[in-house]
């Protein structure tokens, strides 16, 4: 990669921690905090997506990850602070668009975890622990693309350009924001996993797109 012309700051969380701020906005409760503290025990339904550091699966094909000990520290807070023994049900989702969904429109307790921007429009449409890292998205580009001094410089290669992104992220957002500060069209294409788009970047001559700071580092 040569070439990272801008740099937006953006808040990264899991919804992770609180059984009740984590519920979608429609949850209604099949098992209330209240009858879980009664019976000593209940469970809990965390869907995940891949996002390494913050959870994903080890090369042996064990869960591992950030947000994998976080959990693993509440279920330990609720029997240690409430005597609760609290089960967790992993679900791991077919891609990020699939597990925001599944939070979104969920009408049962459950989390989900992975590496979350949040944002004014999500924060309308799930609840979010507090962010515990903060990260940076930056934007990186194919070895063949020559290095530019700044953004009109970058404008001017656009049209001969493809952007990787995913659909429904801040990835895509950025992308779609450069597009109307430019005003200049460009080619999108999209792909599944996060982890994928600086593999693809680097696979692919004339691509470019937004990635995660600390993707970099993990590759």
């Amino acid at each position: 990669m040569k070439c990272s012309v801008r740099i937006f700051l953006l808040s990264k969380a899991a919804l992770l921690f609180c059984l009740l701020t984590v519920l979608p906005y429609n949850a209604h409760s099949q098992q209330s905090w209240s009858e879980v503290s009664r019976a000593s025990e209940g469970s809990i339904t965390v869907y995940w997506y891949e996002s390494r550091p913050f959870i994903y699966t080890a090369p042996r094909g064990q869960m591992a990850g950030i947000e994998l000990e976080l959990m693993q520290g509440f279920r330990k807070f609720v029997k240690d602070k409430h005597g609760v023994d609290l089960t967790i049900n992993w679900k791991k989702a077919k891609s990020f668009n699939e597990l925001y969904e599944t939070i979104r429109d969920n009408n049962r307790h459950c989390i989900g975890t992975s590496a979350f921007s949040i944002t004014e429009n999500r924060k309308r449409e799930v609840k979010f622990s507090q962010p515990y890292m903060s990260d940076i998205t930056v934007l990186i580009t194919s070895n063949d693309i020559p290095i530019v001094n700044n953004a009109p410089e970058f404008h001017e290669l656009l049209p001969k350009l493809t952007a990787i992104t995913i659909k429904r992220t801040t990835y895509e957002e950025e992308l779609f924001m450069m597009r109307a500060e430019g005003k200049v069209p460009f080619k999108m294409k999209y792909i599944h996993s996060s982890e994928n788009i600086l593999k693809s970047i680097e696979s692919m001559d004339s691509t470019y797109g937004f990635i995660d700071h600390c993707s970099i580092y993990r590759h």
